[in-house]
């Protein structure tokens, strides 16, 4: 593991969906900057995957749903007990959809819905109280570009990504005199296994592969890597004076 500095050091992290993709790729950055992490995932191998990779490290992993409303006492408790508060939060879990809006049922829709848009609510709700309790602290929802340029067969991802970007400079407001900040990380498309699921739906996931990558500026993907670095800068004193913003880590997308 390579050493980037403690700029977060000693502070308490949570990522959910944290054990596969970006969440992952956030908990390692995270760790490598000295902080506890905290990765909550509903994926048990996963989850002992990682505790694998990262033996040794100041990591506590739970297995849950973000939907179930429960889950953030349990992990609260558990830091808790470990003498830890909260002081950050990237609720990353996140799944799409793969249907356009006349194709996609309701049923998918509350499904995306509620893992995307409200399982983040449910675990922001739980931390940011913690956070202005002890009058300072950071959220970083995860958003999409999708969400500034639309997309085909994608509608309710779309939506909730959305919802997310509104959601975050909602809630910046609110807390911005409590020693809290909210932003809002959108990534391009990322080399995770929900990207390759994304185009393995597609009639030609070839052509779909490289149509993504060319409507990118830097002709490119980005890596999950990328998307954990701006993540853990807004979760650091380094973004202090960032609240209510949008920071998109999307290859040039929006702006192409």
């Amino acid at each position: 593991m390579t050493a980037i500095g403690p700029r977060l050091d000693g502070r308490t992290i949570v990522v959910t969906g944290g054990a596969s993709g970006i969440g992952a790729a956030i908990v390692r950055r995270a760790l490598e900057e000295g902080a506890h992490v905290a990765a909550v995932d509903q994926d048990r191998d996963a989850l002992e995957a990682l505790g694998v990779a990262h033996a040794g490290a100041s990591l506590m992993r739970f297995e849950a749903d973000v939907r179930d409303p429960e889950g953030p006492a349990t992990v609260l408790a558990a830091l808790a007990q470990a003498g830890r508060m909260v002081d950050g939060l990237v609720p990353s879990a996140g799944v799409a959809s793969g249907a356009s809006f006349l194709a996609a049922d309701l049923e998918l829709w509350r499904r995306v819905v509620d893992i995307n848009l409200i399982g983040a609510v449910i675990w922001t709700r739980a931390c940011l109280g913690e956070m202005v309790r002890a009058g300072k602290g950071s959220v970083v929802l995860i958003g999409s570009q999708l969400a500034h340029s639309g997309a085909i067969g994608n509608a309710p991802y779309v939506a909730s990504k959305g919802a997310i970007s509104a959601l975050a400079r909602t809630m910046a407001l609110e807390v911005a005199t409590k020693g809290v900040r909210v932003n809002c990380l959108s990534p391009g498309a990322t080399a995770t296994p929900l990207l390759i699921n994304a185009m393995a739906r597609r009639p030609d996931p070839a052509a779909a592969e490289t149509r993504s990558r060319e409507r990118h500026a830097m002709r490119r993907f980005g890596q999950p890597e990328e998307i954990a670095a701006a993540a853990c800068f807004l979760l650091s004193d380094e973004a202090s004076f960032i609240t209510g913003a949008e920071l998109l880590a999307d290859g040039g997308w929006t702006a192409a």
